[in-house]
Formats: structure tokens, C-alpha cells, sequence
């Protein structure tokens, strides 16, 4: 099977929600992306992304019946993926702006939570008793530790395509985390600090001939 799936067999969205705040119930949202990507976690550039604003006088209702509209457009009749950079906000509002019955006819509830991830990766490096692969776990922070360039501007549908590429760097990492990836990093840094001793071992050879 091809690796770049069309969605007729399976679709799989990287959701992002803008928010006022971290609860449905008392905050409000500003902006939806959902970004269509292959079952390898690569952007689908055919078909068109989902994109609301609702700071310019939308309603959420209205929004509601956009995305029927797009989702119809979609072909999708099929249950979908979610992949959310923060679970607990993006998914959770997501399902609270769409109502329960809506929500469970569109997606499965299994969204991919890249957060937990990322959890993870820092809890086993310090059981490992080795330094946390995140400091900070921001999507900035996240796209710095793995490579990924962050544009200065960004909003919810440049967000939705980076927690897509980071979700997908992060299923590359996790099974040789132990081996290649995390040790390669791990020598790189210990080759740069062998060259820092060295240059200063000569700096002060040097101030002592003088």
C-alpha cells in the first residue's frame, strides 16, 4: 500500500484550537484549523483544510454548519483520526464546540495526543538518568529540540501542520530512542564539549608562553 493513503480510506486530522483559556465551559474559542494529512503524517495538499476565525463576528453555530459543509466535501462518511499537540485543550474544546453526538459521528475517540508524547520521551530520559529531551514542552520549545522551523507569525492552521511534523518526528524517535537518535544528539553534544576543553586547553598554553 502506497504510504500516502487518500483519505477515502481513512482520514486523519491535526487539529488546532485558538482559546481565550483552558475551559470550555467559561472560555471562549477564537479559531479552528483541522489539516488533512496521509497515513504517513505528511500534509494531504489535496484537499483544502478547514479554517474559522470567530473573532470576526462568526458565530459558533455558523462555524458548526461550515464544517458539515466541509466535511461533506471531504467524503467524509468514515470515522476519523485526530492529532492534537495539546489533547486536553485542542481535543476537549474541539468536542465541546461540536457537542457530543456531532463529535462521536465525525471521530473516534482515540485522538493522538503529541503532548503526552513528548511526556513521555522526558519521563523515560530521566528514569535513564539522562537530561529531559524537552526543557519546555511549548510547541516552540518542542520544534526547537527537534528541528523544526517555527515561523515567526503563525496561527491555528500553521500550528494544526506543525504538531502534524512534530508528531510524525516524534514516532521516528520513539522506537530508537535509546540507540540512534537520542545518542547521536548525546555525542554531538559531548564532541562539541571536547572541542570547548580543547580550545581553551590551548588558549591558556598560549597565555602561559606569552
Amino acid at each position: 500500500m502506497n504510504k500516502n493513503v487518500s483519505l477515502d480510506y481513512i482520514v486523519t486530522l491535526s487539529l488546532k484550537v485558538e482559546t481565550t483559556g483552558p475551559q470550555p465551559e467559561k472560555d471562549k474559542i477564537k479559531a479552528i484549523a483541522a489539516l488533512p494529512v496521509y497515513l504517513s503524517y505528511e500534509r494531504d495538499r489535496m484537499r483544502i483544510p478547514f479554517y474559522i476565525n470567530f473573532t470576526k463576528g462568526l458565530t459558533l453555530a455558523y462555524g458548526r454548519e461550515c464544517f458539515e459543509q466541509w466535511w461533506t466535501r471531504l467524503d467524509g462518511h468514515r470515522k476519523n483520526n485526530i492529532i492534537c499537540f495539546d489533547h486536553r485543550i485542542d481535543y476537549v474544546f474541539f468536542r465541546y464546540w461540536l457537542g457530543d453526538d456531532a463529535f462521536f459521528d465525525y471521530f473516534n475517540d482515540t485522538g493522538m495526543d503529541v503532548l503526552s508524547v513528548v511526556k513521555y520521551l522526558n519521563e523515560r530520559a530521566i528514569l535513564q538518568g539522562e537530561d529531559r529531551p524537552f526543557l519546555n514542552l511549548s510547541l516552540t520549545s518542542v520544534c526547537n529540540a527537534l528541528d523544526i522551523q517555527r515561523p515567526a507569525r503563525s496561527d491555528v492552521l500553521i500550528e494544526a501542520d506543525l504538531s502534524m511534523e512534530v508528531y510524525r518526528k516524534l514516532l521516528f524517535i520513539m522506537p530508537i530512542a535509546e540507540n540512534t537518535y537520542w545518542r547521536s544528539l548525546k555525542s554531538r553534544k559531548e564532541k562539541q564539549l571536547i572541542e570547548l576543553k580543547e580550545k581553551y586547553k590551548k588558549e591558556d598554553e598560549n597565555d602561559l608562553r606569552a
